[in-house]
């Protein structure tokens, strides 16, 4: 049975513990890596679905635009469901839309699944300092308390 890290475990070990980096700092590594990835093969993608390098350029901008639409939605979503629930699909939903860019035999298909990364990236994006923050702020209050 997974042993459940205690709040005061997590405070303790302070900005590098291990609960910090599975939960903040791998994951926006991961995102990051993701964002980028594309940049060097703008050529290659250019070459592969026979468009112009401007065209491939899409790619970018398609994953930004996901992020930017899937903004205002998020917090809908937080407030109906909650952030653990949210933090938990975005990197998800990431990781499917990760594969099927992969696996794309189209160019729409794979601006497609651009775009639906880019909305879960910012899924995970938009509630983690909020979800952080509660962290820090019900830690604060338990120590206090003592």
């Amino acid at each position: 049975m997974a042993k459940v890290i205690e709040s005061e475990e997590r405070d303790s070990a302070g900005i590098l513990s291990t609960y910090q980096l599975l939960t903040l700092y791998f994951p926006a590594f991961v995102f990051a890596l993701g964002y980028s990835i594309a940049t060097p093969a703008i050529p290659v993608l250019a070459k592969s679905f026979d468009t112009g390098f401007g065209i491939a350029s899409l790619v970018i901008v398609v994953h930004a635009l996901g992020g930017l639409v899937a903004a205002v939605p998020t917090g809908f979503l937080v407030d109906r469901a909650g952030r653990r629930p949210i933090l938990f699909a975005g990197p998800v939903l990431m990781a499917a839309a990760s594969w099927l860019t992969a696996l794309a035999h189209s160019f729409p298909e794979l601006l497609a699944y651009r775009f639906i990364g880019g909305a879960a990236m910012e899924m995970w994006r938009g509630v983690r300092p909020g979800w952080r923050s509660s962290q820090t702020s019900a830690n604060a209050v338990n120590a206090a308390g003592r």
